[in-house]
């Protein structure tokens, strides 16, 4: 199995990472890699959930793949968390994952730059790799590939921090259709841009975002078009609400970034505790679906037809 390394900060992370009870990457043949793929994390260093260890749990229980999407994890520290060997097909660069080796650098760099460690441990470690796998002779940032042109990542100069010298290749305008690539969801395409899912929900009234399909088309250019000057202000309408009746003694909640159904739901409301609990109604991400503020900030809860629920 390869791509583990003699260098400086480099940690066999193998076996630490979330893994699937039953899904396994694909094995490829290690001499079909010849591209480095470089990404940033879009999580602010020093929050938690914004390490290896979180990624490779989001990727397995939110996403369903097998483990974390990268081979290779640089840490604020420098760490180099070796996540999955490089000749498996891991899902990081959607249809290009074939032909490439993923190392993400934990930090959002549209604000925030990599730390003098990570970017010694990412020389050091593409330097290791072309030195080690001779057929892997290129280094490109994700949104250098064919698909992610409009995608901000990695935002920083990468090529700098590995030859001293070049510029960063900043992301083209947002097109107004984007085709899914493996491993793609609303979430994950949404992330990263000026969108929400509800922004995709919105612009793509007829597509279900949990049957996506690889080459399908959604709409992205009109939910983000420029905006107009701001306008007088008018008077708020009135907020619908729901109620949630005194004889139902659990509610299932959902975070936002979920999908709304049973095995996702982390912790429920207790109407008949209260008497009935009634929400403002903040959003409708989903048929029969609304959100609303709790105690645990926004979630998303069903309201459909028999379970009592009453919107006003």
């Amino acid at each position: 199995m390869a791509g583990l390394l003699n260098i400086p900060k480099f940690v066999d992370f193998r076996s630490r990472v979330k893994r699937h009870p039953t899904r396994k990457f694909p094995v490829l043949s290690l001499k079909g890699k010849t591209t480095i793929a470089i990404h940033h994390s879009l999580t602010r260093r020093g929050l938690a959930g914004s390490n290896a260890e979180s990624y490779s749990r989001y990727h397995v229980d939110t996403h369903g793949w097998p483990s974390i999407g990268y081979n290779y994890v640089i840490e604020p520290d420098g760490t180099i968390k070796f996540c999955n060997n490089i000749e498996l097909r891991t899902y990081h660069v959607g249809n290009h994952n074939n032909y490439c080796v993923g190392i993400c650098l934990t930090g959002d760099f549209r604000y925030e730059e990599p730390t003098e460690e990570q970017k010694v441990s990412l020389r050091n470690l593409v330097n290791a790799l072309k030195k080690e796998y001779t057929h892997l002779k290129y280094v490109k940032g994700h949104n250098e590939f064919s698909g992610y042109e409009w995608k901000p990542c990695p935002v920083f100069d990468f090529r700098k921090v590995l030859s001293e010298k070049g510029t960063v290749i900043k992301a083209s305008a947002l097109p107004n259709q984007y085709t899914i690539q493996q491993g793609d969801t609303f979430w994950s395409i949404a992330k990263g841009l000026k969108l929400t899912v509800d922004d995709l929900n919105k612009a793509n009234p007829g597509v279900e975002p949990t049957q996506l399909q690889i080459g399908q088309k959604i709409n992205l250019g009109k939910t983000t078009s420029k905006p107009s000057p701001k306008p007088a202000p008018k008077p708020q309408a009135k907020k619908n609400t729901v109620h949630l009746p005194k004889s139902a003694k659990t509610w299932r909640t959902y975070k936002l970034n979920v999908q709304p159904v049973a095995a996702n739901s982390d912790w429920s409301l207790t109407p008949s505790a209260f008497g009935g609990l009634t929400y403002d109604i903040l959003g409708r991400p989903y048929p029969n679906v609304v959100t609303i503020n709790t105690g645990r900030g926004k979630r998303n809860i069903y309201v459909g037809p028999g379970t009592g629920a009453v919107i006003k």
